[in-house]
């Protein structure tokens, strides 16, 4: 879950409009695994184009799913997209389909797009139609990561920590637009990262440790700001990638499919205790740019 309207933080509206991953998912219908990838020669124009039409939606969930399984492997799989209005009837169903406690129903259709849950989107059209349509590209990959998550899990969420689940579906988000459009989109990620390097060494922010729990993150980012949260998770998972890889981050998520030793799992799946992971990313935060 991501926000859907600028935070008045500590970045101004161009490059939080990079941080934020407003959560969405488009209309898909594949079947099994027959990924059609004729769309490949419209990768360019997919970024560029403002409409909406559910024509473009197809394409772009056939070229993104494409992107996720062949360039990192991810195990993504149908996933049913409900579409509603407006923020009531998307709030009514949070509670009804996804069966989230109605105060927190209330407070998530606030500021979400959309909110994935196992194989399935439930999506705020009325919020959805505000977001650039290259906005809707990159958040529709965040927001297939998030089922792809589920899935490896057995379908249940379980501890993974809520830093590493928002973190990897923009980091892979951002991965996905520059293949789509390379060369920019990747000048655009690098200047990203930086920028989110320095607000996070110059501002308050909860460390990772405290942003565990999806209650820890949602108080996180109504403390900090939906900048800080999304930024400082986006910055981490690119500094756990660095050191380990993507797949190992797979693994992670799988390990919750029998297990839910957060601790354990992190170890086995990265051959290092998760605290001693965070101290070297706060150092790595306050070390040189």
């Amino acid at each position: 879950m991501c926000l859907a309207s600028p935070q008045r933080r500590t970045i101004k509206a161009p490059f939080l409009a990079l941080i934020l991953a407003g959560l969405l998912c488009l209309a898909w219908s594949t079947q099994g695994q027959g990924m059609d990838t004729r769309a490949a020669s419209d990768l360019l124009s997919l970024v560029g184009k403002s409409n909406g039409r559910p024509s473009d939606y197809n394409k772009a969930l056939v070229v993104v799913a494409s992107v996720l399984k062949k360039e990192f492997e991810l195990p993504v799989s149908q996933t049913k997209f409900l579409l509603y209005p407006n923020r009531e009837v998307f709030e009514a169903n949070l509670v009804h389909v996804v069966r989230f406690d109605p105060v927190y129903a209330r407070e998530v259709a606030g500021w979400a797009v959309a909110v994935g849950a196992p194989e399935m989107v439930l999506a705020n059209e009325e919020a959805l139609e505000r977001i650039p349509w290259s906005e809707r590209i990159r958040v529709l990959a965040h927001e297939l990561v998030h089922t792809v998550q589920y899935g490896l899990a057995g379908g249940r969420r379980g501890t993974s920590d809520q830093w590493l689940r928002e973190g990897f579906a923009d980091w892979i988000g951002y991965r996905v637009l520059e293949s789509l459009d390379p060369g920019s989109s990747l000048d655009r990620r690098t200047l990203l990262l930086a920028r989110i390097k320095g607000t996070v060494r110059r501002s308050s922010c909860a460390p990772l440790w405290e942003m565990v729990t999806l209650e820890d993150f949602t108080k996180s980012r109504a403390r900090f700001g939906g900048t800080m949260a999304y930024g400082q998770s986006l910055l981490a998972t690119e500094f756990l990638v660095q050191k380990h890889g993507v797949q190992p981050v797979l693994s992670y998520f799988s390990l919750f499919k029998q297990s839910d030793d957060r601790l354990k799992n992190f170890r086995t799946a990265f051959g290092e205790d998760l605290p001693v992971f965070e101290k070297e990313f706060a150092a790595y935060v306050q070390g040189s740019p």
